[in-house]
């Protein structure tokens, strides 16, 4: 009751006087007591503040009480005893407050400290003892008051010095409660750009060179109240320095005089800060600095002086020298060109045939000396000069090597069959040479040579022209042709076929065939001497007679014949009979007939001597019979053999054909080491069609033939090795640099190791050394970043 001196029961405050109670948080209990004398209390201490003071008679309390946070269990009591709403001793929690309190309660130790929480207990006791007059006691436990943070309580610590140069990584300085401080909350340190701290840098960002002024923020605790604004201090700073930049040095170049302006040096690098240049001499620049590269023309030795202006995080560096230069174009490989040259000139310029190719060589040396003492040549033109003058002794080199094969052969009127080769090979490099070459062999030597091609040609047609029949005595003459002309290479049998002509060459044909009939008949015997035993050779005689053609039975002189006729009269006589020979000589008409009939018109020389000889066979098991039966039974296989021969030529020609075309087209295919992944088409048409010819057809297929297509093959599988390492090396080559690996990159590096692992070993040889530690750094690098 306000003011009353008389209260209520239990639960009851009794306030007389001036009072206030004041609760910011936490519940009032109970206070005051039954009622009794009432004082006015005015003790105000530093907040928290407990200010009552108790009557020293009764139960009435009249007090300021000002309660911030925690629970007022009671106040009050009768003398300054401390209890709870129901006048019971509150134990532990209880808190008595008065400017005496005579006895604690009862049981309960207590201790008495400075409200500001300064210092150590200024007093304790026990139960039963007095207390002077302190402030207030409490009973159980050390009661502290909590207090608001300053600077003083911290101690600050700024990064290690040898850490306070830049280097990417963030820094970071500490800020903590001194020793000896306690129930301070979590301590927040914060970064600023200024000193007035109002441009916050993110602790992360805390790298770059600068000053950083640093503040921290706290939270509540145990002792200490929040810090309700920045907490910071003077001395809180740090500073980050710039570091050196990392510098790649331009390198000097050593050049060759072109007569425009070239780059001095190979470029430098940095990634802090930028490169720049300025020519000068050797103790100092004397030109402004640019970022572009310094050019030259001029054959001279430059000084050329470098510097790194530095980014906001390093420093400039120095300047630096690197020199450069301009140097004459060196003639060193010309000189020894042109000396080459002259070696092969003093070899040839006295010798008449060389007279030609002596000027061609003088002409070139006289142009590449011109070059040579130009001073001021150009590389280009040096090197077109050595080019030229090489060129030159080649073509000179090939003309003489010509020129000595052709004057090497025998004179035309001394050459043999055997010389054949030579004049052969002769005409071949002479065919080689350009037109501008052929030019430079002397006529002499040109007429030489062709006089050397058709010398055995001549020397033959002329010795045929003197055979116009067969005779018993001109027979070793014919024979003496007949083999000149089998002695003679197949080019020079050609040649001799276009001279002679077609009627010629029929003329030589009826010539072998007539002369072995007229050598039969030279073998019978005289007509005195006929026998029945020389029935069968007079019959073949007459037999091969017969078989002859009208022109060839025409090289036969009548006295030759006159010998056969009477041979067959003389065994006529002798025998009485000849059904049989008139049997074998219709047969044989028959033979000759049908083989005629069946003879292919276009048949080659070969195809015509084949089928001649399986006629002939036909013919001599015609002949070769002893009764009627055996000539129709020979007729019969002589007429399957001719077919059998013309299906066997028709196959020939099929074969041939088939091997030609494929052939062709292996021919048509590139060289090995030209050989191109679009070549794959043609490779493997051309395959194809071998792989399909018959066992006979392949047979036709020359060995060089088959060499080349199995080699466009091997070359077909290195272009596609080399394809496909070419398309994961460019997959590579795509990569980032190691340093410059992001996370994002991984799926990239996987799948270049990916394309990497799927090539075959054939082809991971074809992926540069450089592709394979590219991509090995970024995947070292990739890894890293985990």
């Amino acid at each position: 009751f306000d003011g009353e001196e008389n209260g209520p029961g239990t639960p009851a405050i009794a306030v007389y006087g001036a009072s206030q109670l004041i609760i910011e948080s936490g519940n009032v209990i109970a206070i005051g007591g039954k009622g009794g004398d009432g004082y006015d209390g005015h003790n105000k201490f530093v907040d928290p503040i407990y200010a009552c003071r108790g009557g020293n008679g009764g139960s009435g309390i009249a007090c300021f009480v000002s309660i911030k946070g925690g629970t007022l269990m009671a106040i009050g009591g009768a003398g300054g005893r401390a209890l709870a709403g129901s006048g019971e001793p509150n134990g532990a929690d209880g808190i008595a407050i008065s400017g005496k309190v005579w006895n604690a309660v009862s049981g309960t130790a207590w201790t008495m400290r400075n409200p500001k929480g300064e210092g150590t207990s200024i007093a304790s006791g026990s139960a039963g003892q007095s207390m002077p007059n302190f402030y207030f006691a409490v009973f159980g436990r050390t009661f502290t008051p909590k207090l608001d943070p300053t600077a003083s309580d911290f101690s600050f610590t700024a990064p290690e010095a040898a850490d306070l140069v830049y280097d990417g990584a963030a820094k970071t300085a500490t800020v903590a409660p001194k020793d000896g401080i306690t129930g301070m909350g979590d301590v927040s340190v914060k970064y600023f750009s200024d000193a007035a701290c109002t441009t916050e840098v993110a602790a992360e960002n805390v790298k770059g060179a600068g000053t950083y002024y640093v503040g921290i923020e706290v939270a509540e605790g145990d002792n200490y109240y929040a810090s309700t604004a920045l907490i910071t201090e003077q001395a809180w700073t740090f500073e980050i320095k710039k570091a050196a930049p990392r510098v790649t040095a331009p390198i000097g170049r050593s050049l060759s005089y072109t007569a425009s302006a070239q780059d001095l040096v190979d470029a430098g690098a940095t990634e802090d800060g930028e490169m720049k240049y300025a020519l000068g001499n050797i103790m100092e620049p004397t030109g402004a600095y640019s970022k572009s590269i310094p050019t030259g023309t001029a054959r001279d030795a430059y000084y050329v002086w470098y510097m790194v202006i530095g980014d906001e995080n390093h420093n400039n560096t120095e300047p630096a020298l690197v020199i450069a230069r301009i140097n004459p174009v060196d003639k060193t490989a010309l000189k020894n060109a042109m000396n080459a040259a002259n070696d092969v000139y003093s070899d040839i310029k006295d010798k008449e045939n060389y007279n030609k190719i002596t000027k061609v060589l003088e002409d070139a040396h006289a142009d590449a000396m011109i070059v040579y003492k130009n001073a001021n040549a150009l590389e280009s033109e040096v090197s077109s000069a050595i080019t030229a003058i090489n060129d030159e002794k080649s073509f000179v080199l090939t003309v003489k090597a010509v020129i000595d094969q052709i004057d090497a052969l025998p004179e035309s009127d001394k050459t043999t069959i055997a010389d054949f080769e030579k004049i052969k090979a002769a005409r071949a490099a002479f065919g080689a040479l350009k037109e501008e070459q052929q030019k430079l062999v002397p006529e002499g030597l040109t007429a030489k040579l062709s006089a050397c091609e058709v010398e055995p040609v001549n020397r033959f047609a002329d010795k045929f022209a003197t055979v116009a029949d067969i005779t018993a005595e001109n027979m070793k003459d014919v024979k003496s042709v007949l083999a000149a002309y089998d002695e003679l290479p197949d080019e020079l049998k050609d040649a001799v076929d276009k001279r002679i002509g077609r009627a010629g060459r029929k003329k030589l044909d009826d010539l072998e065939k007539a002369l072995r009939v007229v050598e039969r008949i030279e073998k019978l015997k005289a007509e005195g001497y006929i026998s029945l035993k020389d029935e069968d050779a007079i019959r073949f005689a007459r037999t091969a007679y017969e078989l002859l053609s009208e022109s060839q039975k025409a090289l036969i002189t009548g006295v030759v014949l006159t010998k056969l006729t009477g041979a067959e009269a003389k065994l006529a006589e002798v025998k009485g009979q000849n059904e049989l020979l008139a049997v074998i000589s219709t047969a044989l008409q028959r033979l000759r007939d049908y083989s005629d009939a069946k003879a292919l018109a276009d048949a080659s020389e070969a195809e015509k001597k084949f089928y001649d000889e399986i006629v002939n066979a036909g013919a001599q098991a015609i002949i070769d019979a002893t009764d009627e039966a055996e000539v129709r039974d020979a007729l019969t296989k002589a007429k399957a053999d001719v077919n059998a021969a013309v299906a066997k030529i028709v196959k020939d020609r099929a074969d041939a054909a088939a091997a030609k075309a494929v052939t062709n087209m292996v021919s048509r295919l590139p060289a090995k080491a030209k050989v191109k992944t679009t070549d794959k088409a043609a490779i493997n048409e051309a395959y194809k069609a071998y792989k399909a010819l018959t066992k006979a057809q392949k047979k036709l297929i020359t060995t060089k033939t088959k060499t080349r297509l199995k080699n466009a093959r091997a070359g077909l599988t290195i272009a596609t090795n080399k394809a496909a390492a070419l398309k994961v090396t460019q997959k590579i080559n795509k990569l980032p640099a190691a340093k410059k690996v992001k996370k994002s990159n991984r799926k990239a590096i996987q799948a270049a190791r990916a394309a990497y692992k799927a090539l075959k070993t054939a082809q991971k040889k074809y992926v540069s050394k450089a592709a394979k530690e590219r991509l090995k750094a970024a995947e070292k690098a990739l890894k890293k970043l985990k």
